[in-house]
């Protein structure tokens, strides 16, 4: 985008007010402008006015167009509208703050590590173009976006120069456009024949990008490896590069998501350390150059020595991965099944029974997904410790059962976590949340329990203390299929209600504590003896007393009532004034939990009260007229007066 721009030459186009122009080049007139209808900024792209007097391009530009808005992808700048006015064509993309590639890359700011990740993240954008069939054709710095305060990549005209050649302009347009501004950056063949090109020539652009993001030059005739002009550049890398620049197509990555792939493998390699080799190789220089010319030469080759020595120690220890534990077989990542906290209660069958003890299922974990955000002109800065979690959030919301997705995810977060423990720990903490989170559902649980554990030490007065304490107590609870057969199962069903008494036990007012307590009685339901069964009780009890308006509360006390009930308990008053008290508290809860007949069921064949059970089933005849429950009620009613009357 332009530095100071323009006063737009246009006002309006369709629904969109036209507020400046902010970039212009051989393929298009872009303009800042505003949808009124949603308040918020655009971007418009305006074609040159020869495509619109073409009647094959008018033909065909809905058509083609409808291709291109089809990318949506995050890291490629959406196609929101398009249209036509008088002898102009133009798109209404998402507006995008933040500078092109080539701006940044003069501020010479970025860090190896941020280059590293607008690189995966372009090819990503590629990957994903590429499999809907579109070549870009005309990948350059300045059509590579990144946001201001994420570094997050947008791509920008996919498909623009296709949609030209659709139209039969290309030849014209390659000439006079394309070629006079971009041709340092297209593969041979795209010269030879502009036509006659596939995703590959995407790449060899990409791989031209790439070696003047990590030397600062272009790559022109006889060029040198990118490691000779900045020494700092890993060696794989440099490979990468060279790769990508090869004149026979065939000898180049065959696709973006290879490319793609041999990027984040250096990321992984080294993600973490690179920023901090490099400034250990700065500084050692440094250190050595003052020592040579005023010390002794033995002190100046000690010193030399011993910084040699500091950067093989960091060299090892990324190669190791610093304090990541090694990565379990992957037999042993599968995610867990998630399966809601709370089940709900099954309705009675003809004859009602004791509602069966649900098996203990470990609350599902609330993974964030990348949602976008709305369109703000004027987003509040962020500060470096939130800037750092969005971005290390942006890899977390990926597929955390890759292993290689993973450890750079986690690297991301701990990163967060080491350099604002001290300075912003709220953000550091959630940062310490996410490690457990991810690890927890990659099904790593032994490494989640330890994060979670962590954040307990580092952050003796936080806000997720107790979010952590209760995954804590799920990752302890036993479940799946399986854990019917673990011979350890009430050895982790024991430790698991320890962990989730803690819950209750120091923060009591916190959402979480009533949904510990109610899996805490689900799991010593499970013990199934008189004593486990009371605690039980007592457990759900002490939801309908503390938390009356919690959405467990309701479902707590059909537990006490079906426990009450049940041939070990065997309080069927209890039982009965729970269903009653169900009732008179929720009394939308009597078509879902069937109180009513179970009152009346409970007489009859618990208390053996006749007379009781017939008021009872009268009762739900009267207040339930034409359903199953008053069907049932009636059959049962008729068979205890005709048992009434046979025993006279």
């Amino acid at each position: 985008m332009a530095k100071a721009p323009r006063k737009a030459e246009v006002k309006r186009l369709g629904h969109y007010e036209i507020t400046e122009e902010i970039g212009r080049g051989g393929m298009a007139v872009v303009y800042r402008g505003i949808q009124p209808s949603l308040n918020r900024a655009v971007a418009v792209k305006v074609l040159p006015t020869a495509f619109a007097r073409d009647p094959e391009f008018i033909a065909r530009f809905d058509r083609e167009a409808e291709t291109i808005a089809r990318l949506s992808h995050p890291n490629i700048i959406q196609i929101i509208d398009r249209g036509r006015e008088g002898d102009l064509c133009y798109f209404v993309m998402e507006y995008v703050d933040g500078l092109g590639l080539d701006a940044l890359l003069k501020e010479r700011t970025l860090t190896v590590r941020q280059l590293l990740d607008i690189a995966a993240q372009t090819c990503r954008a590629l990957s994903y173009a590429h499999a809907k069939g579109i070549v870009h054709r005309d990948l350059k710095p300045s059509n590579i976006l990144v946001t201001r305060d994420t570094l997050t990549v947008k791509v920008a005209d996919f498909g623009l120069v296709q949609l030209a050649q659709a139209a039969g302009e290309f030849s014209t347009l390659t000439q006079s456009h394309i070629a006079m501004g971009t041709i340092e950056y297209m593969a041979p063949e795209q010269r030879r024949d502009a036509r006659a090109v596939d995703q590959r020539a995407d790449i060899f652009s990409f791989g031209v990008i790439l070696y003047e993001m990590f030397t600062g030059q272009l790559p022109m005739g006889h060029f040198r490896s990118p490691c000779e002009i900045n020494t700092e550049i890993p060696r794989a890398l440099d490979e990468i590069i060279l790769r990508c620049l090869k004149p026979n197509p065939a000898e180049r990555f065959q696709s973006a998501g290879e490319l793609r792939a041999a990027i984040e493998g250096v990321l992984r390699e080294d993600s973490g350390m690179l920023d901090t080799i490099v400034r250990t190789v700065r500084t050692a220089g440094v250190r050595a150059s003052t020592a040579i010319r005023s010390r002794p030469r033995w002190f100046a080759a000690g010193g030399g020595c011993l910084a040699l020595a500091a950067i093989l120690f960091l060299f090892v220890r990324a190669r190791r991965g610093g304090e990541e534990p090694p990565p379990p077989p992957a037999a042993e990542e599968a995610a867990f099944e998630a399966a809601p906290a709370i089940p709900a209660p099954a309705a009675p069958t003809r004859t009602p029974v004791p509602t069966r003890t649900p098996v203990p299922t470990r609350t599902p974990l609330p993974i964030a997904t990348a949602a976008p955000a709305p369109q703000r002109e004027e987003p509040p800065a962020a500060s470096p410790a939130e800037a750092d979690f969005r971005k290390a959030e942006n890899y977390a919301a990926a597929d955390m059962t890759s292993t290689g997705l993973r450890q750079f995810a986690v690297m991301s977060m701990r990163a967060v976590v080491e350099n604002y423990k001290d300075a912003e720990p709220e953000w550091a903490e959630k940062a310490q949340m996410r490690i457990g989170e991810i690890y927890e559902h990659a099904g790593m649980i032994d490494l989640a329990l330890s994060e979670y554990r962590r954040l307990l030490d580092l952050f003796p007065s936080g806000t997720f203390r107790a979010p952590a304490q209760f995954r804590i107590a799920e990752c302890l609870k036993p479940s799946g299929i399986m854990s019917a057969l673990d011979f350890s199962r009430k050895e982790k069903r024991l430790k698991a209600v320890e962990e989730y008494a803690k819950v209750r036990a120091e923060y009591p007012s916190h959402p979480l504590a009533p949904k510990a307590l109610f899996q805490m009685g689900l799991l010593q339901e499970e013990g199934n003896t008189l004593a486990e069964l009371e605690e039980a009780v007592e457990s759900f009890s002490a939801i309908a007393a503390a938390y009356p308006k919690s959405d467990e509360a309701p479902f707590a006390m059909l537990k006490v009532a079906e426990i009450s009930k049940g041939r070990k308990v065997r309080n069927y008053e209890r039982s009965i004034e729970t269903y009653e008290q169900i009732l008179a508290r929720y009394p939308d809860r009597e078509e879902e939990f069937h109180l009513l007949i179970n009152i009346a069921v409970v007489k009859e064949e618990k208390l053996k009260d006749a007379a009781a059970a017939i008021e009872g089933y009268r009762r739900v005849i009267r207040e339930k007229p034409g359903t199953a429950d008053a069907l049932e009620a009636n059959r049962r009613l008729e068979a205890l007066l005709k048992a009434g009357q046979s025993g006279r």
